[in-house]
């Protein structure tokens, strides 16, 4: 039968003759860069003698990016669901019977503001590969993926399914020299200050580490930050031990990731 994949899938090939369809295989990475949905699951094969067509392999879950320049709530009865669909059931006709169809990865969510509250659900679950008719089952699609940047210290992103990131976050700015923020545990975390011509500004870039265990939400702080004179801009990059994985979140200069900039006056 069609093996399951992981989420963000790209479609299996479809099956030999009485075969099942595959489901995704895993694709993208945990920190949603770039931002894609779920693929499609393949669709099952026929019987030998083509008397009865395969199943249609299922289609993959959407993305879904919010952002909000104050707060997302998702309360307790609330749901973002990006599930891949289910695989088809495989057909009869006569004596003979056809491949299930491969269930779709799931898509993937990115929740970004200065304060995320997830009390609902995150639904990010493969969908399941259908029944064969006198052949393999298909394959399950794959888990899909949830970032989020800006939650509270001590969080974690909710839910089991898929991969689970934890982006950086500049908390509002209280009038000093000192900028605080949240990120994942035990990150190490770069500051830059630039003015509103896009020139860093002297003393930039900052660096320091956040408090915590990895896979929870954890402080940073940096104290004798200089500003510029007028409007100044901030942006925060968390790296994970070695600097294999850097993202930017509230956002870099130039148009890397705009819609994440901390604009203080």
């Amino acid at each position: 039968g069609g093996g399951g994949g992981g989420g963000f899938a790209t479609a299996g090939g479809g099956g030999a003759e009485s075969d099942s369809g595959l489901g995704g295989d895993a694709n993208g990475n945990a920190q949603l860069m770039p931002l894609m949905g779920g693929s499609g699951g393949a669709g099952g094969g026929p019987d030998t003698d083509i008397q009865a067509r395969g199943a249609g392999g299922a289609g993959g879950g959407g993305a879904i990016l919010l952002y909000a320049t104050g707060s997302i709530t998702v309360s307790s009865t609330g749901k973002i669901d990006v599930r891949g669909k289910n695989g088809g059931n495989g057909y009869t006709s006569g004596s003979d019977g056809s491949g299930g169809g491969g269930g779709g990865a799931a898509g993937a969510i990115l929740l970004q503001s200065f304060d995320v509250t997830v009390d609902g659900t995150l639904d990010r679950s493969g969908g399941n590969g259908g029944t064969g008719t006198g052949s393999a089952d298909g394959g399950a699609g794959g888990d899909g993926r949830v970032r989020i940047d800006g939650q509270s210290s001590g969080s974690t992103v909710p839910g089991s399914d898929g991969s689970e990131f934890i982006g950086p976050a500049i908390d509002p700015w209280d009038g000093t020299s000192t900028v605080t923020g949240r990120a994942n545990g035990g990150s190490d975390i770069t500051l830059y200050v630039y003015d509103e011509n896009g020139n860093q500004v002297t003393g930039s870039p900052y660096t320091t580490t956040t408090s915590g265990s990895t896979g929870t939400v954890g402080t940073w702080s940096i104290s004798s930050v200089n500003f510029p004179a007028g409007k100044a801009y901030l942006a925060v990059k968390q790296s994970t031990s070695g600097g294999n994985v850097q993202v930017f979140g509230p956002g870099p200069p130039q148009g890397v990731h705009l819609i994440n900039w901390r604009e203080v006056y």
